[in-house]
This record gives structure tokens, C-alpha cells and sequence, in this order.
């Protein structure tokens, strides 16, 4: 599969429906996320799906703009949900809550073999009332 194939099923397939059995379809095993600073590999993918469904068990990611060139792909992407479990240690408020993001996406034998992911994780953590507006 293609860049660009490969970035709208990570969307579509993985986090819209919550079917951590499509990561080894999709990811390389070696491969690793670059998130917000922090580095995440492969293994840590599916407890990262199941945590943010136990936050948010209606979450729905929309891929707004999709670019890709060679084996690259750019997704600006919208998350919405209704915050109902724990989420960095914020018991669920009920807040509805849309983060916008963007990730890139390095492609190599079909499958993800490293990403770049930039969220609004500050607005976030502000909607469920972690943070206060300053």
C-alpha cells in the first residue's frame, strides 16, 4: 500500500474503530513515534488506543487534509469525543472535546515505519478541566 492509503487506514481502521489487531497491518514493528517530545514505539500503540477510548469511548477522528509525496504522508486531523473515563488523572467531566493535530507519516514496505505527531494536547487538557484558561 501506498503513503497515502496507509495514513487514511491508521485513522479510519485503528483509531475510528478502536481494532488494535490492524497495528502489525499497519505499523512495522520496529517503528517509532515521535509525540509531542516524547518517543513511543510499536508495542506501546495498542495501550495507547485503549487509553484514550477509556477517556473517550465515542471519540471520532476526522482526517480533514491528506498529502502525500513518495513515501510520506500528511494528515491534519480533528478528534472529538465526550471525556467519561480518567485522562491524565482528570476523572471524567462529560466535556465534549475537539483536538486538532498533525501527523507525518515515513512509509517503507507498506507499512508506517515512523511518524511525527503535533496535538493540541495544552487545549486538551484545558477542555476536560485540567488546566485552568489563563
Amino acid at each position: 500500500m501506498d503513503a497515502k492509503t496507509i495514513a487514511r487506514r491508521y485513522f479510519e481502521d485503528l483509531w475510528n474503530t478502536g481494532d488494535t489487531a490492524v497495528i502489525p497491518q499497519l505499523v512495522a514493528p520496529n517503528a517509532t513515534g515521535h509525540v509531542n517530545g516524547q518517543t513511543i514505539v510499536t508495542s506501546a500503540l495498542a495501550a495507547r488506543v485503549r487509553n484514550t477510548y477509556d477517556a473517550y469511548p465515542d471519540l471520532k477522528f476526522s482526517v480533514d487534509d491528506l498529502l502525500a509525496d513518495g513515501n510520506k504522508a500528511v494528515v491534519r486531523w480533528t478528534m472529538t469525543g465526550t471525556h467519561r473515563g480518567t485522562l491524565a488523572g482528570v476523572p471524567g467531566s462529560g466535556a465534549r472535546v475537539s483536538v486538532t493535530g498533525i501527523n507525518i507519516f515515513r512509509v517503507t514496505d507498506g507499512r508506517i515505519a515512523e511518524m511525527w505527531v503535533s496535538a493540541d494536547d495544552l487545549g486538551e487538557l484545558r477542555q476536560i478541566g485540567a488546566l485552568a484558561l489563563q
